[in-house]
């Protein structure tokens, strides 16, 4: 019997994670420059990933939020506004009176993050294995249809992916996918337990669990802990589910 695969994409398929650790150091040196001041800290990325979630649970576009927002958050932080303050804050003032220079450095935030990730371990030959087995391979992502299928091609994936689609996964969602598919043996991987794997197995889907290097402070990891398998590359994960007897 073939497998139903649905794969999440950022911090699954490539390393989102380390592009966005890039560009947000890059504006965290922005606002020191202009505010001439170094943050003390012994973990820069924490520092801000510490402003940016905290906005992220205030905002009704959670992660999705403005960059201008945690820009102006990490000017108001740097002068010594405590990290809920400057987040409350920066949410409050909104975009309307963005200034041009946070503006621009939002804009080059934007572009920075906007290239193409580097695959994670194992996805190439993952992905080789389970088409040599005529599975049908699902790509779900909450996070930008667009950029998502540029990364697919700029890699060289297209022809791996029988369907890429930006949907919220519910339970609903993979519950409609394996009524479509029922032939087949439904597994999913991502790098995140909350959003990608705690749904599909509530549907009855087998869950492989692919940490990535960034997990949102909401993330509930002693949820369903006997429901998944964790694995430390792409391609282990295919392989358990080929040699995995149901």
């Amino acid at each position: 019997m073939k497998l139903l695969w649905i794969s999440d994409a950022d911090n699954t398929l490539w390393d989102t994670n380390r592009v966005f650790a890039e560009s947000q150091l890059g504006m965290l040196e922005f606002v020191e420059n202009a505010c001439n001041i170094q943050v003390e800290t012994n973990d820069r990325l924490q520092y801000l990933r510490e402003l940016d979630q905290k906005i992220a649970s205030l905002h009704h576009l959670c992660l999705r939020y403005p960059a201008e927002l945690l820009i102006e958050a990490l000017f108001m932080r740097a002068h010594g506004t405590p990290l809920v303050k400057s987040a409350r804050n920066a949410i409050s003032k909104g975009l309307d009176k963005t200034d041009k220079p946070i503006k621009g450095a939002a804009d080059e935030f934007r572009k920075s993050i906007s290239q193409t990730p580097p695959l994670r371990d194992g996805v190439l030959l993952g992905l080789e294995k389970l088409r040599k087995t005529k599975a049908t391979i699902i790509v779900a992502t909450e996070g930008g249809l667009g950029r998502v299928r540029k990364h697919i091609s700029d890699h060289g994936l297209t022809d791996f992916i029988d369907l890429s689609i930006e949907t919220t996964k519910t339970r609903n969602f993979y519950a409609r996918c394996r009524n479509l598919n029922k032939e087949a043996i439904p597994w999913c991987i991502g790098d995140q337990i909350t959003r990608d794997i705690t749904p599909a197995v509530e549907a009855g889907f087998k869950g492989l669990y692919f940490p990535g290097g960034f997990s949102p402070s909401w993330e509930l990891k002693q949820n369903s802990l006997q429901t998944f398998i964790t694995v430390d590359s792409y391609v282990d994960g295919v392989d358990y589910a080929l040699n995995t007897k149901l």
